[in-house]
C-alpha cells in the first residue's frame, strides 16, 4: 500500500484540515486569544474545509499535476500550431531530391 498525495487531496485532505482547524481552535480558546480562534473557525471550516470537500479533485489537479494530460500551458499550444505551419510548408527530402534532379536535367 503506497501513499499517493494526489489522491489524499483529492478525496481526505479535507478532514485533516476539519481535524486541525479544531485542534487549533481549542488552542486558541484555551489560551484566551477568542479573536484568533474565530479567524481559525472561519477559515479553516467555513473556507478551506468546503473547498477541498467539494473541489478536492480540481486543487488536486492544480497543485500536483494531473495524471492524464501535462499541463503545457498556453506556450505549448503555440508551438504545436508554429511546427504543424513549419513542417506542412516544408517540403519533403523526395520532392526535393526530384526537383534537383529534374534541374540538372534541363540544365544538361
Amino acid at each position: 500500500m503506497t501513499f499517493d498525495a494526489r489522491e489524499f487531496v483529492a478525496e481526505d485532505c479535507w478532514i485533516l484540515i476539519g481535524v486541525v482547524t479544531f485542534a487549533l481552535l481549542s488552542l486558541a480558546g484555551l489560551a484566551g486569544l477568542e479573536a484568533l480562534a474565530d479567524v481559525i473557525a472561519i477559515v479553516g471550516w467555513f473556507l478551506l474545509v468546503p473547498l477541498f470537500l467539494f473541489w478536492g479533485e480540481e486543487i488536486a489537479d492544480i497543485a500536483l499535476g494531473d495524471d492524464s494530460e501535462p499541463d503545457r500551458g498556453v506556450d505549448g499550444a503555440f508551438e504545436d500550431v508554429f511546427s504543424e505551419a513549419e513542417t506542412a510548408s516544408k517540403p519533403s527530402e523526395t520532392e526535393t531530391s526530384a526537383r534537383r534532379e529534374r534541374e540538372l536535367d534541363e540544365n544538361r
